[in-house]
């Protein structure tokens, strides 16, 4: 009788790893496989740009279990994260050209980490507390806000990562003056929205809406994924010194991590906007809560008819005010009832952050 053979070390983990199968023989070199999960009904992310993670965004940076040993970026799932982790975030994208460096000076690239400005909807999951943005804070007291002690004149003295609201050169949002802006001839935005399903959340500062769908904008020959948007009563941008009625910010994200937000302004008028009724019809009922209806919203319809625009460079207008933001601000406003500006006043009596200096920045205005 002859002794069988020592497994190794590979072929032991290979046989102790495999699951039990009784219909189907398995070669004994063959390579255990585990299914992957069944993918869940929501929007491919953007993918983020190749950047670590800072000590204080890895608690909050939620990752889907790998599905094979490659670096190909993985779905986050719709949990709750506070805004000030969203804009931590995409602060971190907002560095995409940066790399990483090795003790010993050498260039490396970090992993792949997937978008988090809003909670990915899952059509197929009752919407719950899990699935909303918690009201916005930080810790320690230390709150921010539109007006008080913890108001836009203090956001850069708030945190040393919040610095930029207070010393960074091209803060928004701004007043375009007619001797800052320059008539040229811009290329029309290519919007690429459609109706979806949509997760709404009443937060701390304001109303904020994420989608179902796989949607975005086309500006200068670069696409960027719609995440969500928000509202801000009256609008952030002026015009000549004057602020519209309200002001929608659509956010948006592009392969790389750059973010581009569209600004749509508000006027009240007589009649009533249906698609902003259909958010109204389905409020949640406690601020820091969500709801995600069965009825879809269609972004598009807050796009006016003319497809002029004005372009410049930005800020968040929240902290922690990160740079390098583009924005395209459409000329011609969408009309709401004075009804529907009532019920947002009551919800947020003012979120909107003053004018910041424009330090010779360019304006570009369709002609």
């Amino acid at each position: 009788t002859r002794d069988a053979p020592t497994p190794t070390p590979e072929s032991a983990l290979t046989t102790q790893d495999a699951p039990a199968d009784t219909n189907t023989a398995r070669p004994p070199h063959a390579e255990t496989r585990i299914a992957p999960p069944m993918p869940e009904a929501v929007p491919h992310p953007t993918v983020l740009a190749r950047v670590a993670p800072t000590p204080e965004e890895a608690p909050i940076v939620q990752t889907a279990p790998k599905r094979t040993k490659t670096t190909t970026p993985t779905r986050q799932n719709g949990a709750a994260a506070s805004m000030d982790a969203i804009s931590a975030l995409a602060a971190r994208a907002s560095r995409a050209a940066n790399t990483a460096h090795t003790a010993h000076g050498a260039e490396k690239t970090a992993d792949v980490r997937p978008p988090a400005f809003f909670p990915v909807p899952n059509p197929h999951a009752a919407a719950s507390k899990t699935d909303a943005l918690p009201a916005l804070h930080v810790d320690k007291g230390k709150n921010w806000s539109y007006y008080g002690a913890g108001g836009p004149d203090a956001w850069g003295r708030l945190r040393p990562e919040w610095k930029l609201c207070a010393e960074g050169m091209r803060q928004s949002p701004i007043d375009m003056t007619a001797d800052i802006r320059v008539a040229v001839d811009l290329e029309p935005v290519k919007f690429d929205y459609r109706p979806s399903r949509f997760l709404i959340t009443d937060a701390r500062h304001q109303l904020q809406i994420s989608l179902a769908e796989d949607m975005g904008m086309e500006v200068r020959g670069r696409r960027y994924a719609l995440k969500g948007f928000s509202f801000h009563r009256p609008a952030e941008i002026r015009i000549n010194g004057s602020a519209a009625d309200m002001e929608v910010h659509f956010f948006h994200l592009d392969e790389a991590g750059r973010v581009a937000i569209l600004a749509v302004q508000l006027m009240r008028s007589s009649e009533p906007n249906a698609q902003l009724q259909n958010l109204l019809n389905n409020l949640p009922l406690d601020k820091g809560d969500s709801y995600m209806p069965e009825a879809v919203f269609d972004p598009g319809t807050f796009l006016p008819s003319s497809p002029a625009h004005f372009l410049f460079m930005g800020s968040l207008t929240m902290p922690p005010c990160f740079e390098n933001v583009l924005w395209v601000l459409m000329k011609e406003p969408v009309m709401l009832s004075d009804e529907q500006f009532s019920i947002f006043a009551r919800l947020h009596p003012g979120n909107a952050r003053p004018p910041q200096p424009v330090n010779a920045r360019l304006v570009l205005e369709s002609r």
